[in-house]
Order: C-alpha cells, then sequence, then structure tokens
C-alpha cells in the first residue's frame, strides 16, 4: 500500500540551526523504521537560489535514500512584485491591499473576515494548484498526488508572537502546502507543533484546516490547552515528540579526534549552551526586541557563577559549545570574555560550527549538556546523556516539554532562577548519575512508541486511489 503512493512532507529547516538540522532527519528515520524504502518528496524551508539549497537533498539522503527534496515555491509565489504568480495577483485584485492589510492585523470584523477566510480555504488553494501544474508539474504531483501529507515540527504557525503579525510574507506560504492537500483531498496531519499565540484572525483559517487533518499533535501539553481553549483540536489530537528525539545521525570519528585535540575525556567534561539573542538585521530572531542588554548581561554572570561553582565542586572541564551559527562570536563576547584566567584553564571554547550528527556524538560523550537552547537539550537526550534546560522566559510553551517528559526537575527559568540552583541541579544529576541515565532510557524507548504510533496513524490513513 505504502509503495503506491508517496509520502509528502514540509519542511526541512535551516542548516545553521543543529536543531533545524535534526528536524526532518528524525521524521524520516522514524518514517523508514517502520515502513523501509517508502518515498518521500520533502519540501525545504529554502527558495531555490537559496546558497543552502543544493545541499538538502544530499543531506537528507542519508537518511532517507528513497527520498526527493523540492524548493519552497510559495515564498515566491506569494509575493506582490514580478516573482509573484498570477494566481496570488488575482486573490490581492479580488479582495483590495487594505482589506488585506487589515485581515492581517485583526482589524477586520467577522463578517468580512470570514468571506476573505473562505477564499485562503477553499479557492486560492485550488488556483495555486492548477498554476502549479502548469509551470511546476513535480511539485504540483508532490503534494496533490501524495498517499499522506504532513506538517513537520515547529512553532512556525504562531500567529501574534511578541506583537508580530506577518500572514502573507510568512505564516500563508508556510501553510500552503497543507491548505493545497485539504483542497485537493489529501489527507494529511501535523506533526507536532508548539503555538505561542492564536491572534485573530487565525482561528478563521486554523479551525477548517486542523479541523479536517487525520491528526493534529502538539511538542508540549502547553501549546495543546492552548489549541483547546480556541476551539481548535481535532478528533485525533495530543502531545507526541518533536521529531529531533528521532535523530539517528552521529559522526564518531569526528568526536574522537575533537576529544584528543582538545583534552577531553569520556564523561568527564559538560557542555554548556548559551541563548543570545542575534540582533543582525535579517536575523528573524523574535527575542531581539525584547531581551534588553543588561538582562543578557545577567544571564553571563549567572553562567560564569555557575561554571565557577561547578569547577570547584567537581574539576570537570567545560565545553562551552553552540546550537547556532551566530552564537559562535556572541558567546565568545558575552561570556568567554568575563571568564577568569583560572576558570578559562578548566574550559574549551569551540570556534567553529559542527552539524548535527558531531553535535550528537559529542553529547554522547558529555557527563550532561546544560542548555539554554532546547533542541540541543534533546539531541542529547537521544544520545542517552542528562540534562538542564535553562531558558529565557521568553522562549515559549515549547520548554514544557520537559515537564510532559517527566524531567521537569532539570527545567529552569534562566531570569527566575539562581546560579545556585542552576548548580545544585547539576550536582544532583552528577552525583546520581547512573540514575539521571536510567530516567533518560526509560524517556527515549517511551518516546520512541509515541512516533511510531505517529506513523502507524500515517499508514491508516493512507490514500491508495488515483
Amino acid at each position: 500500500m505504502w509503495m503506491e503512493k508517496h509520502l509528502f512532507a514540509a519542511y526541512a529547516w535551516s542548516f545553521h540551526h543543529v536543531g533545524d538540522t535534526s528536524i526532518m532527519p528524525g521524521l524520516l528515520s522514524t518514517v523508514h523504521r517502520q515502513k523501509p524504502g517508502v518515498p518521500v518528496h520533502v519540501m525545504a524551508y529554502q527558495v531555490e537560489s537559496h546558497r543552502d539549497y543544493p545541499q538538502v537533498g544530499t543531506y537528507l539522503r542519508q537518511f532517507s535514500p528513497n527520498s526527493t527534496v523540492h524548493p519552497n515555491v510559495f515564498r515566491r509565489m506569494l509575493q506582490d512584485n514580478e516573482a509573484g504568480c498570477d494566481a496570488w495577483r488575482s486573490f490581492v485584485q479580488r479582495w483590495g491591499r487594505l482589506a488585506l492589510e487589515n485581515f492581517e492585523k485583526g482589524r477586520l470584523g467577522e463578517r468580512e473576515s470570514a468571506y476573505i477566510a473562505h477564499d485562503l480555504l477553499e479557492r486560492l488553494p485550488l488556483e495555486l494548484l492548477e498554476e502549479l501544474r502548469r509551470n511546476k508539474p513535480e511539485i504540483a504531483m508532490a503534494i496533490a498526488d501524495a498517499g499522506f501529507a504532513v506538517y513537520n515540527s515547529s512553532t512556525s504557525l504562531s500567529y501574534g508572537r511578541l506583537g508580530v503579525r506577518n500572514l502573507w510574507k510568512a505564516i500563508l506560504p508556510m501553510m500552503m502546502p497543507m491548505l493545497i492537500a485539504r483542497a485537493a483531498n489529501v489527507p494529511y496531519g501535523f506533526s507536532p507543533l508548539s503555538f505561542e499565540a492564536l491572534d485573530w484572525p487565525i482561528p478563521l483559517l486554523y479551525r477548517p484546516l486542523f479541523g479536517d487533518a487525520r491528526f493534529l499533535y502538539c511538542r508540549d501539553s502547553d501549546s495543546l490547552r492552548h489549541l483547546q481553549q480556541h476551539g481548535l483540536l481535532n478528533r485525533s489530537s495530543g502531545v507526541r515528540p518533536d521529531n529531533c528525539l528521532y535523530f539517528e545521525g552521529d559522526d564518531e570519528p569526528w568526536a574522537e579526534s575533537f576529544m584528543e585535540a582538545h583534552g577531553l575525556k569520556d564523561k568527564g567534561f559538560i557542555g554548556l549552551m548559551l541563548r543570545i539573542p542575534d540582533p543582525a538585521p535579517g536575523s528573524g530572531d523574535p527575542l531581539t526586541s525584547s531581551v534588553s542588554a543588561g538582562r543578557i548581561a545577567g544571564h553571563m554572570r549567572k553562567n560564569k557563577e555557575f561554571l565557577e561553582r561547578w569547577i570547584a565542586e567537581t574539576g570537570m572541564k567545560v565545553l562551552i559549545c553552540h546550537e547556532t551559527t551566530a552564537s559562535i562570536n556572541m558567546s565568545r563576547e558575552a561570556l568567554w570574555g568575563i571568564l577568569s584566567e583560572e576558570i578559562r584553564e578548566h574550559c574549551v571554547y569551540m570556534d567553529d560550527f559542527w552539524n548535527a550528527g558531531q553535535a550528537r556524538s559529542m553529547y554522547r560523550r558529555m557527563r550532561m549538556l546544560v542548555s539554554m537552547e532546547l533542541h540541543s537539550a534533546l539531541l542529547a537526550l537521544t544520545a542517552g546523556t542528562p540534562v538542564i534546560h535553562h531558558p529565557l522566559s521568553e522562549s515559549g510553551r515549547k520548554k514544557e516539554m520537559l515537564h510532559d517528559y517527566g524531567i521537569g526537575d532539570w527545567l529552569l527559568d534562566m531570569d527566575a532562577c539562581t546560579s545556585d540552583e542552576l548548580a545544585a541541579v547539576a550536582v544532583r544529576i552528577h552525583k546520581h548519575y547512573p540514575e539521571s541515565e536510567r530516567r533518560v532510557r526509560e524517556l527515549m524507548s517511551a518516546l520512541r512508541h509515541m512516533g511510531d504510533a505517529t506513523v502507524s496513524e500515517m499508514a491508516l490513513n493512507w490514500r491508495c486511489d488515483p
């Protein structure tokens, strides 16, 4: 049954973020563990002209040899310029720019908003599909001829987070493959998402889109409650693990070489990973405007004091490592620059970026990872390593995953906790290490079964008709 049609999956995310590069491979690994060889058509986050796009296919075929990668065409098609498509221009002409701007900002009333939402759900996707069939038939086939379409783990369908309402340039292009799948009667599902905000008028779109999905899963119980408050759950909703938790890549030779070069011993060091909002123009970091320089400095002081307490207590080395490329220089300036020479002698600063496989191989060798970034903490769990996650208050609902997984005692709020509290949790894990490792093993076994259950739902809802 599976081989008669293919799976369509959106999206393969960025190459500048360890978590992003593990999410689609995790999904593919879960699918192929149950259904080896099933064809998969993946839509990349990048447009075809992006410098990273050529490597997406090469990378993903390590995890899914029978996969085909397509560029993100919707970010170009839904533009008000020469790159935009006829269907989009007709949609804008039907409603007018002012009405569409007011719809995006939530300033239209219920009746007017409902008309535009109906067009976005029922007319525009079919017109875009017909245009794709004429101009990009391979992408039309990838979506409309799929046996099932799945939307990958992310927060990308949140609307209104930190006051940002960018429907036309951000949210609509991201959801368009699923809108087309719905309009073309392709069974589809969401596996799984976090929702930071669901501002008006997005429920007008999500209620039919989510309601008609075969499943709608959240990565955390807080997002699930948020959907429930908006009446946006469907007949198969619940909490399922982020797909990065099924990532199986590694690079053992690279890790061994790195360890030898820097004098690190297996389970004889910890990792520390920072989260510093990226102020660079075009970075797209949603926290840049909400986290002041003073707060960042306070976070770095806590991390510095934590290092001092940890080293004094254990004598173990610390690897200061990175989840994003932007963190390499920012962490050096913000934290490394305030460490004493004595503390630096016990630390290794990673000057280069690693890929997800290299990172996972290093996480396996760490005694624990202390991370302000979530996805590296999740990857460390896949390697069997205990973690502490100490995010910013603005990091959102997804941090609740740790409570959902029964390791909420390893979660601290960076703005609320003290360095002493952070050190106390780390030392407790260190002194009760076999028990901490057992907790991770049992957790990962349970999460793997949940991922398999999602693939079983795809199979149950698989379309076999022409």
